[in-house]
């Protein structure tokens, strides 16, 4: 499996646990009175809150380690983090003897790679598109909490995850148009 779809399992499993254990703990709750199944209901939706505040500082936590190591910390360059292929091309045309300048290849080329960590970027979020929240979750509240945002909204509503998002982008960008000026 790849690292993102193990990760993902990882999460549900987690998260499927938390559930177990709440949808467990309400057995002793269940027969109660309305005032302590308020208090259930609050008790779930702060776990809730709890739960989106973790998913929130883990994704931005995530991006600001690419982001470092794409871009460095301010006081290092960055270590090199993907492996690219430099091969060297000699562009000889045996047929007519003409001999051109070689061309310096790299593999994946900086379109490719780019493309790739922008798709591990846009899916960071993906990873928690499974989850219900809490609140929503009928064996644990009785009545619906829908006006919650799900954690995927949560997650791309976030500045401080936008802002790591664009430091990568940039990243990207800035290192491909350095290799490009050192090449020429």
């Amino acid at each position: 499996l790849r690292h993102r779809d193990q990760m993902q399992l990882k999460i549900n499993q987690h998260y499927n646990d938390i559930i177990s254990y709440l949808i467990n703990t309400s057995v002793f709750f269940a027969r109660d009175g309305p005032e302590v199944y308020q208090k259930w209901v609050s008790y779930v939706d702060s776990v809730d809150g709890y739960l989106q505040e973790a998913v929130r500082v883990n994704c931005k936590n995530s991006l600001i380690e690419l982001a470092i190591g794409i871009n460095g910390n301010g006081k290092q360059p960055p270590a090199p983090l993907f492996k690219v292929e430099v091969i060297l091309e000699n562009n000889h045309n045996q047929a007519s003897h003409i001999f051109q300048p070689a061309q310096v290849k790299f593999l994946p080329n900086f379109s490719e790679l780019g493309d790739d960590v922008s798709g591990v970027v846009n899916q960071m979020s993906d990873a928690f598109a499974s989850l219900t929240r809490l609140v929503n979750i009928k064996k644990l509240v009785r009545t619906s909490n829908a006006s919650k945002l799900s954690f995927v909204d949560i997650i791309e509503d976030d500045e401080e995850i936008r802002k790591q998002r664009r430091a990568i982008y940039t990243g990207m960008q800035d290192n491909e148009r350095n290799v490009n000026e050192y090449l020429e």
